[in-house]
C-alpha cells in the first residue's frame, strides 16, 4: 500500500482492502498489528476455516498530514495465532512531499532466493533500486545485519529522480551456513531529513541440502560401470583397492550441473576382485 501527496494533505486513497485466503486444511486464527500509531487496521483479528476467505481494511490516520516531509514506512504484520506459520509482513509507504528528499527502496517486500553450497560465482543474491521522489538531493546508507552478505555500493547520493540499483552479494563466510532457512535485514536510512526516515526488508536466504550420494555398479561390454549420482558440479577422487586396506588413486572426475557422472574401466580377465570408492574433494 503506497500513497504519495504534498506535505499537509489531504491523501488519498485513505484506506485500502487486503483479503486473505486459507489454502491449507486447518482452520487458522489470526491477528493483524500496525506498526504505526498513523495506520488503523479493521478488525484486527479474525478467525479462517478451511478453504475460506476473510477480509480486513487498513486506513490511514488523519495525522499523517502532521508528518514531515520525506519517506515514511510500516509494515502491517499478519500473524497466525494457533498454528506454526511465518508471519506475513506487508509494506505500507507514505511519500510526503516537500522541500526534501524522498527515497523510495523496491521492492516492498523480502525476498526468498534458494542456494546450494558452496556457490560457484559471486554473483547478486538480491537486488533492490533506491528512487528519490523528492524535490532535493538525499544522501543515503544501507546496511546489513549478517555477515554472511554484503551490499554493493554501501551508500552514495541522489539527485532528484535518480534512481540507483543496489546488490545483496554472499560474503566468503556464507559457505559455513547450515542447510536451512536464515533470515537477514537490509536497513536504508535516509540521512538528509531533519527527521531520518527507515526502510527495512527482510531477506531469506534456504540453503538446499546436498542429495545423497547413489552409486550403480555393472557390466557392460566386458567393461566395469560406475554410475555416481550426488551434489551438482562437485570433483570425486576415484581409488583402487584389492584389500579394502591400501588405496590407489586412479582417476579424478567430475558431476554435471545436475549431479551425475559415469566412470569406465575395461575388466581384465582373472583379476582379482577389486573395490572402488569415490571421494568428494574441494581441490583434487
Amino acid at each position: 500500500m503506497c500513497i504519495r501527496d504534498r506535505q499537509g494533505g489531504p491523501f488519498n486513497p485513505l484506506s485500502r482492502i487486503y483479503t486473505l485466503i486459507n489454502d491449507g486444511d486447518r482452520l487458522v486464527e489470526w491477528n493483524a498489528s500496525p506498526g504505526a500509531d498513523w495506520i488503523n487496521i479493521e478488525p484486527t483479528r479474525g478467525i479462517l476455516a478451511a478453504g475460506v476467505s476473510e477480509s480486513f481494511s487498513v486506513r490511514y490516520s488523519p495525522t499523517i498530514n502532521n508528518l514531515p516531509a520525506g519517506v515514511h514506512e510500516s509494515s502491517i504484520i499478519l500473524t497466525p495465532a494457533n498454528v506454526s506459520l511465518t508471519p506475513i509482513r506487508v509494506t505500507s509507504r507514505l511519500v510526503v512531499q516537500g522541500d526534501s528528499s524522498a527515497l523510495v527502496l523496491l521492492p516492498d517486500e523480502g525476498q526468498l532466493k534458494q542456494i546450494k553450497l558452496p556457490l560457484s560465482d559471486n554473483d547478486a543474491l538480491f537486488t533492490f533500486q533506491i528512487t528519490n521522489e523528492g524535490s532535493q538531493a538525499g544522501t543515503w546508507a544501507a546496511n546489513l545485519n549478517q555477515p554472511w552478505l554484503v551490499l554493493i555500493p554501501g551508500s552514495g547520493t541522489l539527485t532528484p529522480s535518480e534512481t540507483k540499483t543496489i546488490e545483496v552479494r554472499p560474503s566468503s563466510t556464507i559457505d559455513q551456513l547450515n542447510p536451512g532457512i536464515h533470515e537477514a535485514e537490509l536497513t536504508l536510512t535516509d540521512r538528509s531529513n531533519a527527521v531520518s526516515t527507515i526502510s527495512i526488508r527482510s531477506l531469506k536466504v534456504e540453503v538446499r541440502p546436498d542429495p545423497p550420494l547413489q552409486l550403480t555398479a555393472t557390466f557392460e561390454n566386458g567393461s566395469f560401470v560406475v554410475q555416481l549420482a550426488g551434489p551438482a558440479n562437485t570433483r570425486f577422487v576415484i581409488e583402487e583397492s584389492t584389500n579394502l586396506i591400501s588405496w590407489t588413486r586412479i582417476s579424478v572426475v567430475q558431476t554435471s550441473n545436475v549431479g551425475t557422472t559415469i566412470y569406465r574401466q575395461e575388466s581384465i580377465q582373472d583379476q582379482p576382485t577389486r573395490f572402488v570408492r569415490f571421494i568428494p574433494v574441494t581441490n583434487p
